[in-house]
């Protein structure tokens, strides 16, 4: 399957595709989708891809990564609805199809 991702972020939206993945979170420097407010040169999360699925995953333990209100302390399947919760960002993950919509709305 080859979807089509809609990251929105502080840069605009972009249209991406499997191959784009993995993607970053964090910092403007250093990261795919930047999180407001976040130090420049930090990354708080990572976006892959396994087995044709969509996974989050903390970068470390030193930054507290939310998905729907638990903190992870390891990766977790995304599927639509899922709300990802990092610093003062949330990033919201609809599913439509084969279109993502990846936006983080603070």
């Amino acid at each position: 399957m080859n979807r089509i991702f809609y990251v929105r972020d502080e840069r605009g939206e972009r249209m991406l595709n499997d191959a784009d993945l993995p993607l970053t979170l964090g910092g403007a420097d250093v990261a795919s989708l930047v999180l407001p407010d976040f130090p420049a040169d930090r990354l708080a999360a990572y976006l892959a891809l396994a087995d044709g699925h969509v996974y989050l995953q903390p970068a470390d333990q030193g930054t507290a990564v939310y998905h729907n209100h638990e903190r992870l302390e390891n990766s977790i399947w995304l599927k639509s609805g899922d709300l990802i919760e990092i610093d003062q960002a949330l990033l919201r993950w609809n599913v439509r199809g084969d279109q993502v919509i990846a936006e983080i709305v603070r």
